[in-house]
C-alpha cells in the first residue's frame, strides 16, 4: 500500500449543485484530503472552518512578505496541515494559488473544466498566468480532447496534458429504465451554452408527431424565465415541464421513467463551451440513448448511430428528427442505451477517472 499524501483540494465554491464532480474528487482521491473553498484564493477549509484570524492579521501586518493577505493565510494553513500536493479545480483557481505553491514548494495539479479555457475574456485575462502555470505544473488535467488542444495552443506541452472526463457516480449503473413512456429528459443549468430554448423548440416539432410525449427539464439558471415564456408562447404547457433543481435521488427516479436524454450544447457568444458534461455520462450509465450536438467533449463520449445521435449546433429540426426516430421505435432506443452503458462502463467510470488523478498525484 502506497503511503498516503496530504492533499489540498481547492475549489471556488463549497457545494454548488452543478459541481458533483468536485464532491467526487473530495471523497474519492486517495490520501488525506483537506478541502479548501471560498473563492479562488480560499479562506475556509473543511477541518478548521475560516482560516483567517485576528492573530494572523497582526502577524501579516508586521511581516515583510510581499504576498497578498489571502495568500499569506493560505500558505500558513497549508503548512499547518502538512500538505504535500495541491489539486486545483479550474485553471483560474490554479493560477490564483500558483504564487503560494511556489513559496511552499508544493506540487500543483490544475484541472481545467470548461469556462476557464473557453470564455474569451477569461482566457485573455489569464493567458500569461496560464503559461507560468504550465511551466510550473508537471501534469495538467483536461476533461476533453478538444480542451487538450486548446491548452496546447496556449503553450502547454502536449505530453503534460492528461485527458479524463469527470465520471458518473456508480449508482447510475444500477438503474434500468423501463422504456414504457415516451418521456424525454434534460438535466443542466439554464445557460446559453446548454441552449435549453433550442431543446424546447426542437421538442415543439416532436409533439407534432408524438403528442403524448413529455419533456422533463431539470435545472435552474438565468434562462429559466425565458424558457418558461417560450413554453407559453408555443402552447406547450402540458408537454414541457421545467422542474428546477432536483436531488440526485429525484433525478434517478426521473431517469427511470424516461426513454431519451437530450442536450443541445452550443458555443456561447462569449466563447463559453462544455467540457464533457457529466449529465450525459450519467444518462449513458443509466442506459438512455442520448441526442446531443457535435460539441467539444460530447463528441468523445457519444458514438453517433450506436449510443445516440449527434446533430449540428443550432439545428433544432435535425434534433427533432433524431428524437422522433427513437420515439418511433423504443426498442432501438433501448439498444442504443445499452450500447452507451457498456461504453461508459469500459471507459468512463469513477474508478477509471480517479485512478488517473491518483496516478498523477503519486507520481509527483
Amino acid at each position: 500500500m502506497i503511503a498516503q499524501k496530504n492533499i489540498a483540494l481547492i475549489s471556488p465554491s463549497k457545494e454548488a449543485y452543478s459541481e458533483t464532480f468536485i464532491q467526487m474528487h473530495r471523497k474519492g482521491i486517495y490520501g488525506n484530503v483537506v478541502y479548501y473553498f471560498g473563492g479562488e484564493l480560499p479562506i475556509y477549509n473543511d477541518i478548521r472552518g475560516k482560516l483567517a484570524t485576528l492573530l494572523l492579521k497582526i502577524r501579516y501586518r508586521f511581516s515583510n512578505t510581499k504576498m497578498l493577505y489571502k495568500e499569506y493565510v493560505l500558505l500558513k494553513s497549508l503548512k499547518k496541515e502538512k500538505i504535500d500536493v495541491i489539486v486545483a479545480e479550474y485553471g483560474t483557481t490554479a493560477t490564483s494559488v500558483l504564487n503560494v505553491c511556489k513559496k511552499a514548494k508544493l506540487s500543483l495539479i490544475p484541472i481545467f473544466h470548461g469556462y476557464d479555457i473557453h470564455i474569451n475574456d477569461v482566457v485573455e485575462r489569464n493567458k500569461d498566468q496560464y503559461k507560468a502555470l504550465f511551466l510550473y505544473s508537471k501534469k495538467v488535467i483536461a476533461v476533453s480532447h478538444s480542451m487538450k488542444q486548446k491548452l496546447v495552443s496556449l503553450g502547454c506541452e502536449g505530453d503534460k496534458v492528461m485527458v479524463t472526463p469527470c465520471a458518473p457516480d456508480d449508482y447510475f449503473f444500477e438503474l434500468q429504465p423501463d422504456f414504457l413512456l415516451k418521456n424525454v429528459i434534460s438535466v443542466g443549468r439554464f445557460v446559453e451554452k446548454k441552449a435549453p430554448h433550442i431543446t424546447i423548440k426542437a421538442f415543439s416539432r416532436v409533439i407534432e408527431k408524438h403528442p403524448y410525449s413529455k419533456l422533463m427539464m431539470v435545472g435552474q439558471g438565468p434562462m429559466f424565465d425565458r424558457c418558461k415564456r417560450l413554453i407559453n408562447e408555443l402552447n406547450m404547457e402540458g408537454s414541457v415541464f421545467l422542474l428546477g433543481v432536483k436531488s440526485r435521488e429525484e433525478i434517478r427516479r426521473l431517469f427511470l421513467k424516461s426513454s431519451i436524454y437530450v442536450q443541445h450544447s452550443v458555443v456561447a457568444k462569449n466563447g463559453d463551451s462544455e467540457g464533457t458534461p457529466v449529465s450525459i455520462l450519467e444518462a449513458q450509465a443509466v442506459g438512455l440513448p442520448v441526442v446531443s450536438t457535435m460539441h467539444e467533449g460530447i463528441k468523445d463520449v457519444i458514438v453517433h448511430g450506436e449510443t445516440g445521435f449527434l446533430v449540428d449546433e443550432h439545428d433544432e429540426i435535425e434534433m427533432a428528427e433524431k428524437i422522433n426516430t427513437l420515439l418511433d421505435n423504443l426498442s432501438i432506443a433501448k439498444l442504443m442505451g445499452s450500447n452507451g452503458r457498456k461504453k461508459t462502463l469500459e471507459k468512463y467510470t469513477k474508478k477509471v477517472h480517479l485512478d488517473i488523478i491518483n496516478s498523477i498525484i503519486y507520481s509527483e
